[in-house]
């Protein structure tokens, strides 16, 4: 180690005599030594490389990894003495050359490449060659063209310098050549598998070019279209244009992309079909946003293979058909929303597969059918909307296997019978929350207190006959602030009980067929807003 350190001063003195350059990598590997060094007590030895350190702060000039890495891209032995022929056929373009390795090629290329000088086309055309796909800068200026323009048309008079004053609104250092790709707004870089710098003590060690793994471009006014060409960032996880005005259709290339874990294109203008190449983003695939768009079609067999997607957003859309059986195999869901569609049948019973589920959002279709029963087995459930449909027949007992509901919204069907009151017995069916081994043929009562946590409650707008139940109002005293009872065809008196109630905040009850006067233990509500 001494002699080391007392190499390292005499080779720090020779910077007056070379052009040698240190990465900052390096720099920070001498630090994390010296430092070492002085915590095993041996400070003379820890004092030379702290010296050497200093000596190359100064001296050196610091080399970034950005740089390395458009130096790993750049070829060394390219001969840039060939012609050139660019060719415009109809909706496509291409270039003609002669390669010394590779021969007569002849290379679709982006529209913008008839601007860039001929160095830059033929260093892009060996890198693409040797690496079976361009360059990830010029992905990302395909992308950027694509999402400015649209694929579909050329502007007149464009050029790259041109681009730069619109599209991406308020996005920073894009397509500015000075600047690499990972320093653009919204595009996060990763370093390659294992390539951790930080730990590494090799003096030799040099930073890997850095891939792009995230796109995040929310809200930056992009009214272009998805280039097929994304594919090409072959490590990217991540993909966020929430909130913009991208239309066309999402391209099926995008099933083949091999690590991608998030997709969000809500709140667009997409249209066509969800692609059924989404499948195969299965091994991968975390969440997928697609609401509010113009999607249509029917709810793909395909999206029921994406077995690890814990999120599934198509709501807001034109999707018809039904929810098909399959969708019990996605049993890591956790979030479904298909609200404001035009969904039609009936509730599948193997949505009681879902056992992850916390929160499913199917209202404004047109589902018809009852509750299924099985919706009891969703035991994780936090928030369940079926208002707006066509539901009908008797609100499942099984609900009150739903005990950690915060909300329960049922309003706006044909739902027929009683409020259930919380004290028959479930029938025909036991599960292992509530099996009883001591009895043969267990039955249980469930009340309307054991949700703890229900805030919301709403079955207005149905054809619900009977009283309000007592066991409803004081069970759900503690936690509930909304109640929705009205436009129904309820009878009898308002319970007293409703005075236990002190943390309503609304409690609508119109148009049903109430008798009595309104008992004064309301006046205990102090809360409330609206009567």
């Amino acid at each position: 180690s001494s002699s080391l350190s007392s190499s390292l001063l005499c080779y720090s003195t020779s910077i007056l005599y070379t052009n040698i350059t240190i990465s900052s990598v390096e720099l920070l590997s001498i630090a994390i030594q010296a430092e070492r060094l002085r915590k095993t007590r041996m400070p003379l030895r820890a004092l030379s490389w702290w010296l050497s350190l200093v000596l190359l702060l100064c001296l050196y000039p610091t080399q970034s990894a950005s740089q390395q890495c458009g130096q790993c891209n750049a070829q060394n032995s390219i001969d840039f003495n060939v012609d050139l022929t660019f060719i415009k056929d109809g909706e496509d373009s291409f270039v003609e050359y002669t390669d010394s390795i590779y021969g007569d090629l002849r290379v679709e290329v982006p529209r913008f490449f008839f601007d860039y000088n001929k160095e830059r086309i033929i260093r892009e055309f060996h890198h693409s060659f040797q690496n079976s796909v361009w360059s990830q800068r010029v992905v990302l200026e395909i992308f950027y063209y694509a999402v400015t323009y649209g694929t579909d048309h050329v502007p007149e008079n464009y050029t790259i310098d041109a681009a730069n004053k619109i599209g991406l609104e308020s996005a920073e250092d894009w397509m500015i050549d000075c600047v690499d790709i990972c320093q653009w707004e919204g595009i996060v870089c990763g370093p390659y598998e294992d390539d951790d710098p930080i730990e590494t003590n090799d003096l030799d060690y040099k930073p890997q070019c850095h891939h792009v793994t995230s796109i995040d471009l929310m809200d930056k006014g992009l009214s272009g279209t998805l280039p097929s060409q994304l594919t090409h960032l072959k490590h990217l996880h991540r993909i966020n244009l929430n909130d913009n005005k991208l239309h066309g259709e999402i391209p099926y290339e995008y099933g083949n992309f091999e690590h991608l874990s998030f997709i969000d294109l809500g709140e667009n203008q997409l249209t066509g079909r969800v692609p059924e190449t989404l499948a195969k983003l299965a091994p991968t695939l975390k969440e997928l946003w697609l609401e509010k768009n113009q999607l249509e079609g029917p709810l793909d067999y395909a999206l029921m293979q994406l077995t690890n997607c814990g999120f599934l957003d198509l709501s807001e859309n034109k999707l018809t058909g039904t929810i098909p059986p399959q969708i019990g195999h996605l049993t890591n869901l956790a979030s479904l929303f298909l609200e404001r569609n035009k969904l039609t049948g009936t509730l599948v019973p193997e949505l009681g597969q879902l056992k992850s589920l916390r929160v499913i959002d199917i209202g404004v279709n047109d589902f018809t059918g009852p509750i299924p029963s099985e919706i009891g087995l969703c035991t994780r459930l936090i928030d369940l909307n079926v208002a707006s449909n066509r539901l009908s027949k008797s609100i499942p007992v099984e609900i009150f296997y739903l005990t950690n509901l915060e909300v329960l919204m049922l309003s706006e069907n044909e739902l027929t019978g009683p409020l259930p009151e919380g004290d028959d017995p479930v029938p025909g069916r036991t599960t292992d929350l509530h099996t009883d081994d001591d009895e043969e043929d267990p039955k249980y009562n469930y009340a309307w207190e054991d949700f703890t946590e229900l805030v919301a409650l709403a079955v207005d707008r149905n054809n619900l006959r009977g009283t309000l139940p007592p066991q409803l109002v004081w069970g759900l005293a503690p936690s509930l602030t909304s109640l929705s009872i009205g436009f129904n065809f309820l009878t009898g008196t308002v319970p007293p009980e409703i005075g236990k109630m002190t943390r309503l905040q609304k409690f609508s009850s119109p148009f049903n067929f109430f008798v009595g006067t309104v008992p004064s233990e309301i006046e205990r509500m102090t809360q409330l807003w609206m009567l």
